[in-house]
């Protein structure tokens, strides 16, 4: 059990990583106002499942 608590947060730390540099990026044709939204809701549910 205590590997798996571990993959876990491995994992959500991870996704907020990439949440992160998903929402500093400028707004252009790559990244737009609704990934960046995106990106904060993903880490609403990353925070609502640990």
């Amino acid at each position: 059990m205590p590997f798996l608590y571990q993959t876990t947060i491995e994992g959500i730390k991870t996704v907020l990583n990439e949440r992160w540099n998903i929402y500093n990026k400028d707004v252009d044709n790559e990244v737009t106002w609704r990934n960046k939204l995106n990106a904060l809701k993903l880490e609403k549910e990353c925070f609502e499942i640990s």
